[in-house]
């Protein structure tokens, strides 16, 4: 999978290694459970190619470990987003024990689809521990205009998630395409605010304005 590469002071006690990947394809025959156990039950369905680039170090006490991974166009599924491709960017890891990152990481994604299509996504985000993502700032393409997650925090692979998302600069005629609302015709723009409740079967739109 990578290249190792280790030193260790037996006298001190302390060391250090380097792991290095210029290319891991992910695919039926290889998922990111099999490298880290951490990773089981975050993502599933995991396909194309990533990088990677780790950093460990070790004392008598302690053992720390920090990575970035370059997405070089990854695909996958959560359990209540069915649909995330083309994921593109590097993401630093400051523990790879618990694999979380600093503030501020961020990714573009071609397409996302919880039940709509929504396309050309510029995300920053934050991984905390126990499987959650601090969601700073998110805005997709969506019907000529622009979709927008306000911040929040989500658990990956819980079986409801909750958005509360934003319409700007919508057409409405482009609107009723994407929703493929039949016998109905518009125009106009549309710009509202609405929650987004996603089960693994179903995604819930209440009280939007």
């Amino acid at each position: 999978l990578a290249n190792f590469t280790a030193h260790h002071d037996v006298s001190a006690g302390a060391g250090a290694a380097n792991v290095s990947a210029n290319q891991i394809v992910f695919g039926p025959q290889l998922q990111p459970f099999e490298i880290t156990e951490q990773a089981r039950g975050m993502v599933e369905g995991v396909t194309g190619p990533i990088a990677v680039d780790a950093e460990i170090t070790w004392t008598r006490d302690t053992l720390l470990g920090g990575a970035r991974v370059d997405l070089q166009g990854v695909s996958l599924a959560t359990a209540t987003i069915p649909i995330v491709n083309d994921v593109r960017g590097s993401i630093y890891f400051d523990d790879l024990w618990q694999l979380t990152t600093p503030p501020g990481q961020e990714i573009t994604v071609g397409e996302l689809n919880p039940g709509i299509t929504v396309t050309n996504g510029r995300v920053r985000f934050q991984l905390l521990t126990e499987e959650r993502v601090s969601i700073e700032r998110a805005e997709f393409d969506f019907a000529s205009g622009a979709l927008a997650m306000a911040p929040t925090t989500i658990r990956l692979g819980a079986d409801e998630t909750r958005f509360e998302l934003t319409l700007r600069d919508v057409d409405a005629a482009d609107l009723l395409r994407t929703l493929n609302v039949p016998d109905l015709n518009a125009t106009g723009q549309i710009e509202g605010n609405f929650p987004l409740l996603l089960t693994r079967q179903s995604a819930f739109v209440q009280n939007g304005v």
